[in-house]
C-alpha cells in the first residue's frame, strides 16, 4: 500500500543478484523520462487507491534498477543517478504561471467547500498538464523547475535557455545551499535540476561547480555569497587555530571558526586538508601554497580539483587509484589511445578521483556492470584506468 512504500526495505542477496542479471541482460538503465513516466503512473494509481497496481509499478521500477523513496521524495538508480520524485511526468508544462495559479485557487476553493470530486478532477487536470501538487507544503511545481505556492507566490522563476553568467550561477548555487542548510532538499534538488539543464554541474563533496562553457567556482556551505577580503596569512592563522581546536577536541570552537571563515568567503575542505576562497585562492591546512586565480572573472576550483598547468602536467603524469601521485621519474606509465587523443571534454581531478573510487567500490562488490559504466564514462572524457598498475591517466597530462 501507500504507507508501506515510504520505507527503505532491505532486499535479500539473491533478489539483488537476480535484478542485477536482469539489468545486465537489458543493457543501459532507463532514462529519466522513462522513470518519471512510471512515477507519474504510480502516483495516479495511488490517488485512485489502486495500491495493487501502484505496487506493481514500483516493482517494475525496481527491476529496472530504480528505487523509490516516498518519504524523502527521491528516486535512486543503480547506476548512481538520482532525482526528485516528480509525480506529474517528464513532459514540459505549457501552462503559464497565472494559469496554474488560477487552477490551484479553484481547487483550493473546492476543497474548502468539501467538493472533493471537483478538487480531485482539478488535481488530475494539473497533473496531466505537467504540474505536481504538494498539499502538505502547499506548493506546486513543474518538471522544468518552476515552483509556486498555493497563495500565489513564485518560489523559483524559470531560467532562460541562454548562457548563464558567473553571477547568475553563483546566485543559484548559493540559493541551493540555503535550501540545503534549511533541510529543504526537494527545493535544493529543483535548483540542481535547473542548473543541470543550463549545463552547470554541482559537486557537493568537492564543494565546487563547473559549467559546460568552462566556468567554474567554489560552493560555500550555507549559501554565503561574499567576496573574500582576508589575506592568505589571516586565513592561514585562523585555519591553524581551528586545527588546534580540533586536535584538542574543542568542537564548539572549531565549528565557530569554520562558520566565521565561511561567512568571510572561505570554504574548508577537511578531507583534502585544504581551504579555498570565493576569489580563487587556495592553500593547505599546514602551510601556504601558491594561489590559483580564476580565469576570465570566474571562480577557481579547489587545488584538489584544479586542472594542472603544462609545467605541472609534465611533472605529474599519472595517479595511483589509491590517491597518491606518480611522478614520471619513478615509473614508466602505461598509455592508450584514450590518453593520447586530446579532447575538450574532461573531468576535474576531484571528479576523476571520486569516479575511480566509485568504480573500485563496484569492483569490490562484483558489480561489473556498474564498474564498466564508470570506466566508459571516464574514457569518454579522456581518462583511462589500468587496474593491474592501479593507475589512472588523463589526456591533458594528469
Amino acid at each position: 500500500g501507500a504507507r508501506r512504500s515510504g520505507s527503505r526495505r532491505k532486499r535479500s542477496p539473491s533478489r539483488g543478484r537476480s535484478q542485477k542479471r536482469a539489468r545486465t541482460d537489458r543493457g543501459a538503465g532507463p532514462s529519466e523520462a522513462e522513470i518519471l513516466e512510471l512515477v507519474a503512473s504510480r502516483e495516479a494509481c495511488r490517488q485512485a487507491r489502486d495500491f495493487a497496481k501502484s505496487d506493481a509499478i514500483r516493482e517494475q521500477l525496481r527491476e529496472m534498477g530504480v528505487e523509490l523513496y516516498d518519504k524523502e521524495k527521491e528516486w535512486v538508480c543503480s547506476d548512481g543517478r538520482r532525482g526528485s520524485l516528480f509525480t506529474a511526468g517528464p513532459g514540459e508544462c505549457h501552462l503559464e504561471d497565472d494559469e496554474i495559479e488560477a487552477l490551484v485557487r479553484e481547487r483550493e476553493e473546492a476543497r474548502r467547500a468539501k467538493d472533493y470530486d471537483r478538487a480531485d478532477g482539478l488535481r488530475d487536470e494539473l497533473r496531466r498538464a505537467g504540474v505536481a501538487l504538494d498539499d502538505k507544503a502547499s506548493e506546486w511545481k513543474t518538471a522544468e523547475g518552476r515552483r509556486g505556492t498555493y497563495s500565489g507566490g513564485i518560489i523559483a522563476a524559470p531560467i532562460s535557455s541562454g548562457r548563464l553568467n558567473t553571477d547568475t550561477i553563483e546566485k543559484l548555487v548559493a540559493e541551493r545551499e540555503t535550501f540545503r542548510a534549511a533541510h529543504d532538499y526537494e527545493a535544493a534538488d529543483d535548483l540542481r535540476r535547473q542548473l543541470a539543464q543550463m549545463g552547470v554541474e554541482v559537486f557537493d563533496n568537492e564543494r565546487c561547480w563547473r559549467s559546460r562553457d568552462g566556468q567554474r567556482g567554489v560552493i560555500i556551505t550555507g549559501g554565503h555569497q561574499v567576496d573574500c577580503f582576508l589575506s592568505d596569512q589571516e586565513i592561514q592563522t585562523r585555519v591553524l587555530e581551528r586545527e588546534d581546536a580540533r586536535n584538542n577536541k574543542d568542537w564548539s570552537k572549531a565549528d565557530a571558526i569554520r562558520d566565521k571563515l565561511r561567512k568571510a568567503g572561505v570554504e574548508m575542505l577537511d578531507p583534502q586538508k585544504q581551504w579555498v576562497t570565493t576569489d580563487g585562492r587556495s592553500g593547505s591546512y599546514t602551510a601556504p601554497v601558491p594561489h590559483h586565480r580564476g580565469v576570465s572573472g570566474t571562480r577557481a576550483l579547489p587545488v584538489a580539483a584544479a586542472v594542472p598547468s603544462s609545467r605541472a602536467a609534465s611533472a605529474v603524469l599519472g595517479n595511483h587509484i589509491g590517491g597518491s601521485r606518480i611522478g614520471s621519474s619513478h615509473i614508466a606509465l602505461p598509455t592508450s589511445p584514450v590518453v593520447s587523443a586530446p579532447s575538450p571534454m574532461t573531468f576535474s581531478t576531484a571528479s576523476i578521483t571520486a569516479l575511480v573510487t566509485g568504480r573500485e567500490r563496484c569492483r569490490d562488490m562484483r558489480d561489473w556492470e556498474g564498474a564498466d559504466r564508470i570506466r566508459d564514462d571516464l574514457r569518454a572524457h579522456g581518462v583511462d584506468v589500468w587496474d593491474r598498475e592501479k593507475v589512472w591517466r588523463a589526456n591533458d597530462g594528469r
